[in-house]
């Protein structure tokens, strides 16, 4: 709001309608928020391009570069309870291999170990390959097409050598995830359970659906014994195809608020969700930036979302407001 404000005062007249939509619930799935002014009211929010959350962090590069990095593509979600049915009895004699809470941790267990099948997206690759053309000392051509190999183990293990923080990252991106998040079994502090559920939180590569998720679980689970699985709720993964022009034009912004460093774009694609996919549902072509401070590396940034004392630092809000302030005065030229 702010960036509109200032762009009011300096008497700019730009060649494109702007529109400044602040809303809520994006935390909750976003239903009542942007995605009921879509339902209700989408000609007010209809436009060529958007500028949403989700992307803006640096990747420092050989040479002093910076990569930021730019959503394109956000992963889908998918809430999944799983029933585990074993034998109750009496907490006395506990040696039984009926114990719903037990299975429950082996079902947790195979889980965290299992590792999906190779699934190849175009996009992903090529963020990872955009991503390391400046930042490891490997062609990113190289590094994409280890990482989409049998040899991801040791790509992975030779990446963290050059920058440890990026693990975690490229192991959410490059296929589907699955984290339990609830658990609840037992009823007396005497009683062995005869039932534990189990919700687990999946986040989805365009072209994966409910019925991947289930047939990925269900082999993960094979052998552990009597267990339901069923689909709480989920919604696709969305993206935008890469626009030459508007993404030329916000590098050239970039550039011109950081003129001693060698700032680049590459497009990636984002594990967790936002409100771009109601936005996309129109044509829009949605971008996640907001460009944070460079000095800061991704654990650091992931430290300060959604963590205790939940935060931006203030050099990443004046960048982020200068950016959106200057980028129409950029598609002006």
């Amino acid at each position: 709001s702010f960036s509109l404000i200032m762009l009011k005062r300096l008497g700019v007249k730009p060649k494109y309608t702007l529109i400044f939509a602040s809303t809520a619930d994006e935390e909750a799935g976003g239903w009542r928020g942007i995605g009921w002014i879509v339902s209700k009211f989408p000609e007010k929010v209809k436009a060529d391009y958007v500028i949403n959350e989700g992307g803006g962090l640096a990747i420092r590069g050989r040479g002093g570069r910076v990569i930021y990095l730019v959503d394109v593509c956000e992963k889908g979600y998918c809430n999944v309870k799983i029933r585990i049915s074993g034998k109750g009895g009496h907490s006395s004699t506990p040696y039984t291999n009926g114990n719903a809470l037990y299975l429950m941790g082996l079902a947790i267990k195979r889980l965290y170990e299992y590792n999906p099948p190779m699934y190849r997206f175009s996009l992903v690759e090529e963020s990872v390959k955009r991503v390391f053309e400046g930042l490891a000392g490997l062609p990113g051509s190289i590094v994409a097409r280890m990482l989409f190999s049998p040899m991801r183990p040791l790509a992975l293990k030779v990446i963290s050598r050059f920058n440890p923080n990026i693990n975690r990252f490229l192991k959410s991106l490059m296929g589907l995830t699955i984290a339990p998040t609830i658990a609840n079994s037992g009823e007396k502090e005497n009683v062995i359970p005869s039932l534990a559920e189990l919700v687990v939180n999946c986040r989805l590569l365009p072209g994966q659906d409910d019925k991947y998720v289930l047939s990925v679980i269900r082999d993960a689970l094979s052998g552990i014994g009597g267990f339901e699985v069923e689909i709480l709720g989920w919604f696709p993964a969305s993206y935008s195809d890469i626009d030459l022009k508007f993404f030329n034009s916000m590098e050239s912004t970039l550039k011109l608020l950081m003129p001693n460093i060698d700032v680049r774009l590459a497009p990636f694609v984002m594990p967790g969700s936002s409100d771009s996919r109601f936005l996309r549902s129109l044509g829009a072509k949605v971008y996640g930036f907001s460009p944070m401070n460079p000095n800061l590396n991704y654990g650091e940034l992931m430290n300060l979302a959604h963590g205790v004392n939940e935060k931006i630092d203030v050099n990443s809000l004046l960048l982020s407001t200068k950016f959106l302030s200057v980028l129409p005065l950029i598609m002006n030229i």
